[in-house]
């Protein structure tokens, strides 16, 4: 659980605040004053270029400081102008058009679910322009051909709400998380109270904190705001990290560096395959593990598994990807389809004898249905439904690794519920008072549809196909309608998504092989 987690952004803030001022003196010594303005908004132009026409497959984008300069730029920029002159010279007419529009945008992409995904996107790009025409078209102080709309906002309810935007930011994230921390289910209701409970946080917190302090700034001194502001967030920082694994067994991170940047989209080169080699590292690759990020998380499952058989395998794997052959995955990336081609191309010319994949199956139709995803797939150059081309895909991707002579291996059984794993009691919220509480670690043995549909897909590929292994390992977890979220104490799942921990992925091999034989020992009996 991480109550926290959303003040990552305070870093943007103190990293653009620290480098602007150096910015500024460097550009007006050289250039002037006059054309700074200009200087600024090329920067913004060029910085919004390579930030949005960027690599959208990688999720620490979201993260990374230099992507969102061009959007702290837009605002420095409007900071060296005169807006108002600006404002008044827009006819009125073409003042509220623009005003309407960009204040509908927000409010639709506010609504829009697939809005951040691949940020920063062109979403993200209008957001920024959006924000900064209502504030130059705000700064007109006429009432003639003043906008309705920028009255709203204009109006003191919403200048409230702005003034406490950033408290309100800043208190929601842990309310909803001890909210959910102590299994409330939010509701409508619910979260209608939450959101004002949140609201009467940030009230108090900038009445009581944020006004004091901005008063007293002038008496603060250089070395007392580099105590409070820098020197003790370290200490707290480093007094706090890694806490959760300190008393962990050796075993639970000792392959993570191992995989280490094989579960992102990149180049297929001979020093990849090698950095990414697994098993019996004494012989050549002949196993293929693909797939998305969950598949990549039971890399440690197969390479004990392979060590055990004496096999050596390779792996690469990228987040949301269907390991389809001849299939089109909207909005994948460009790198993760040449991935994808080059292991077909490796199993087409008989690289491999065995075929891992691990994926999430049934999130994939969770969330193609809940809309919060575009994950359709375009089979034969032709749009279908969701389902059909997905069966399709899913049966001629079979047929192609079996035509070439080598066995696919689908390792199933821990997602059956895939909508617990994202409802309010599931994941960090379980395992987290499991650990600290002592509180049993465990949840309902019940499949959800989506699972349910899945489940029946993979009995009909593997009744069409009988050289298809599953290994289900939902007995290791689930007896008596009951299935831990723990092994050996420890949490199952990581806090992303639902992925398990390097220990478990261990752990859950080691289980496997004590319950079953071994499938990638020659001679096995499928």
């Amino acid at each position: 659980i991480m109550p926290l987690l959303h003040t990552w952004s305070l870093s943007m803030e103190w990293k653009w605040y620290f480098f602007l001022p150096l910015l500024l003196l460097l550009f007006v010594n050289n250039i002037g004053k006059r054309l700074l303005p200009w200087l600024l908004l090329v920067s913004f132009v060029l910085l919004a270029f390579l930030s949005v026409s960027g690599d959208h497959s990688d999720n620490t984008r979201y993260y990374a400081f230099w992507q969102r300069c061009f959007a702290l730029m837009a605002g420095t920029f409007l900071a060296t102008i005169n807006i108002r002159v600006l404002a008044e010279r827009i006819p009125s007419a073409l003042h509220s058009v623009l005003s309407a529009m960009a204040l509908v945008s927000l409010v639709y992409i506010g609504a829009t679910a697939r809005a951040t995904a691949g940020y920063p996107n062109l979403y993200t790009l209008w957001v920024v322009l959006a924000t900064a025409i209502l504030m130059i078209l705000g700064a007109r102080i006429e009432p003639t051909g003043y906008a309705r709309q920028n009255r709203l906002l204009a109006s003191k309810p919403f200048t409230l709400l702005g003034k406490l935007s950033y408290s309100l930011y800043i208190w929601h994230w842990p309310i909803f998380v001890f909210a959910r921390y102590t299994q409330v289910e939010v509701t409508r209701w619910e979260t209608v109270g939450l959101v004002l409970l949140s609201l009467v946080a940030a009230i108090l917190s900038y009445v009581l904190i944020e006004n004091p302090l901005r008063k007293c700034h002038k008496k603060a001194t250089f070395m007392a705001t580099l105590i409070l502001l820098v020197i003790l967030p370290i200490a707290f920082a480093h007094r706090f990290e890694g806490k959760s694994e300190r008393d962990l067994p050796a075993g639970f991170a000792e392959d993570i560096a191992k995989f280490q940047g094989c579960i992102t989209p990149q180049e297929i080169t001979d020093e990849l395959r090698a950095r990414c080699k697994f098993g019996d590292m004494s012989k050549e690759p002949t196993v293929l593990l693909m797939g998305d990020s969950w598949s990549g998380r039971f890399a440690i499952f197969v390479d004990h598994m392979l060590a055990d058989a004496g096999l050596a395998g390779f792996t690469l794997t990228s987040g949301h990807n269907l390991p389809f052959v001849n299939t089109e995955q909207l909005g994948l990336n460009r790198m993760v389809k040449a991935n994808n081609d080059q292991h077909f191309r490796d199993i087409a010319a008989g690289k491999y004898r065995y075929v891992v994949v691990a994926n999430s199956m049934p999130r994939y139709f969770a969330v193609h249905r809940s809309g919060s995803q575009d994950i359709r797939l375009l089979s034969r150059g032709r749009y279908r439904s969701y389902e059909a081309a997905f069966r399709e895909s899913f049966d001629n991707t079979l047929a192609f690794i079996i035509d070439n002579g080598a066995v696919p291996v689908f390792i199933t059984g821990l997602y059956d519920r895939i909508s617990q794993i994202y409802s309010p009691t599931w994941g960090n919220i379980n395992y987290s008072r499991c650990n600290e509480f002592g509180e049993e670690c465990s949840y309902e043995d019940t499949s959800d549809p989506y699972s349910l549909e899945m489940k029946a897909i993979m009995a009909a590929m593997q009744a069409k196909y009988p050289q298809m292994v599953i290994l289900d390992i939902h007995s290791l977890l689930c007896q008596d309608g009951k299935c831990s979220a723990s092994i050996d104490g420890l949490p199952l799942y990581s806090d992303i998504g639902g992925h398990i921990t390097p220990y478990a992925s261990k752990r859950l091999s080691e289980m496997y092989l004590a319950e079953h034989e071994n499938p990638f020992i020659r001679g096995h009996s499928f």
